[in-house]
Order: structure tokens, then C-alpha cells, then sequence
């Protein structure tokens, strides 16, 4: 499983939006047994575009979740400028 990220677009839902996004991965990482490295950072984009990037382990407990998203593959994001969500 490699990285994926997320993108909710910016709109007058995209807070509802994240939230229910959020929300959902939680109980995922929940019921997968809340598996070490199962980690999702978050970033605004120029566009103010909320993006979401879910590590190979919150990848692999959220498949079905990231699908329903339209989650696309992408290469190890700088963490360093990205924001850990606590779920």
C-alpha cells in the first residue's frame, strides 16, 4: 500500500465535509485496532483546498472509506510542513 491523499475541495460543505471524512477514518482506524503508523496529516492548498494524506497503514484500514473519496496515490508528502490529525 503506498500514501494516498484526499482533496475536499473548498466550498460552503468543505468543513462538513472534512469532518464527515475524518469522522469515518476514525472508526475505521477503531475497528482495525488502532494499528501503529495508521497516521492522516492535513494541509491547506494556495486554492484553500483541504488536503488529506493517509499513510500506507491509514491507507490499508480505510480502503473502502478512500474509494468513496476518490483518493489518488501520490509519493510521500513533506510531513513536516503538514498538520497530524489526533483522531
Amino acid at each position: 500500500m503506498r500514501w494516498n491523499r484526499v482533496t475536499v475541495v473548498d466550498s460552503e460543505v468543505a468543513q462538513v465535509e472534512a469532518v464527515a471524512l475524518i469522522q469515518a477514518y476514525a472508526a475505521a482506524f477503531k475497528r482495525a485496532g488502532m494499528p501503529p503508523g495508521a497516521t492522516v496529516f492535513h494541509k491547506r492548498s494556495d486554492a484553500g483546498h483541504h488536503l488529506y494524506f493517509f499513510s500506507p497503514e491509514a491507507s490499508a484500514v480505510a480502503v473502502t472509506l478512500l474509494d468513496a473519496y476518490d483518493a489518488t496515490p501520490c509519493a510521500i508528502p513533506d510531513l513536516g510542513k503538514l498538520r497530524r490529525i489526533t483522531v
